[in-house]
């Protein structure tokens, strides 16, 4: 059932997007030399790295 059909009035704010839909989303690269590593956030920025 669905969550409107239940309240019987239409839910507040914006309908929620898929990842791909969202602002700023970008296809992910792979990284052919190593494909376990990933970008990985850092304080500093971004970084090509492994977690332990």
């Amino acid at each position: 059932m669905d969550e409107e059909e239940r309240r019987g009035k239409k839910l507040r704010g914006r309908k929620p997007k898929t990842p791909k839909d969202k602002a700023g989303a970008k296809e992910e690269k792979v990284n052919t030399t190593d494909p376990q590593s990933k970008v990985m956030s850092t304080k500093n920025g971004f970084l090509q790295g492994f977690n332990a």
